[in-house]
């Protein structure tokens, strides 16, 4: 497929797949969920046109490079695609785990897990510097997501006193935002990166003062969605769009 995709004048990526909260709102229709072949064909420097999908604007920036995971090296390793001149560059040195996560946009490091689940690796994707974002390992670290400022990130942390975390990049200080037994997963950041949007058990939309720890209930789900399987939300202004799976 790589030979396929770089060798066609052009690839289509048109899925047409959408599961909307408001299926009255005007912009149902126009927006789609992301699909991994973007990826697939960027990486095989071939030419894509898109329909937007959430989140794609995060990973393909105009006039701007783009970073991914691949196994070509015979290890799992972070690899960065400048989309203008299409030149491939390897970050030899990194070592992934099996499940390929990377953070990198708005932040100015690329975050990648490392194996074992318990930390991961903040990249300079210029000097090829790391540091680790934890000073020191406790239990497994998931799912890391930039704030809007790229000075902080909230991550799913399963340790003593598990749940979802916020992590200061500028001081590695770390905060319980809320914990397992509350049973929330973390959807997105409000643009203020004062405050992050979850969802939790009761299908209740809510936004959360990451230093208050204040809630406020923006939505509620219908029942036909789970939110186990809510994903890839996207915040305009006050409104919250969402996906399911």
């Amino acid at each position: 497929m790589m030979k396929v995709f770089n060798n066609s004048l052009i690839n289509l990526n048109f899925t047409d797949i959408v599961t909307y909260v408001n299926r009255d709102d005007p912009l149902f229709n126009k927006i789609r969920g992301i699909k991994l072949r973007p990826f697939e064909i960027a990486s095989a420097a071939g030419f894509c046109l898109s329909e937007f999908s959430i989140g794609l604007e995060k990973c393909f920036r105009d006039g701007e490079e783009i970073v991914f995971a691949s196994n070509k090296s015979g290890k799992n390793q972070v690899w960065k695609l400048n989309t203008i001149t299409n030149q491939l560059h390897q970050y030899s040195q990194t070592n992934l785990s099996k499940s390929h996560q990377i953070e990198w946009a708005p932040g100015k490091k690329i975050l990648y897990q490392k194996p074992g689940n318990a930390n991961f690796s903040m990249l300079d994707p210029i000097t090829e510097e790391e540091e680790d974002l934890l000073p020191s390992e406790q239990g497994w670290l998931f799912s890391p997501i930039y704030s809007p400022d790229g000075n902080k990130v909230v991550v799913d942390w399963n340790r003593e006193n598990g749940g979802i975390w916020m992590i200061d990049l500028q001081t590695k200080n770390e905060k319980l935002i809320v914990d397992y037994k509350s049973k929330y997963r973390v959807l997105t950041w409000a643009e203020d990166s004062k405050h992050f949007i979850c969802i939790n058990k009761d299908n209740e939309v809510k936004k959360i003062n990451i230093w208050t720890g204040k809630q406020e209930i923006l939505y509620t789900i219908s029942d036909d969605f789970s939110y186990n399987f809510i994903t890839n939300p996207i915040l305009f202004s006050q409104n919250l769009y969402i996906y399911s799976d």
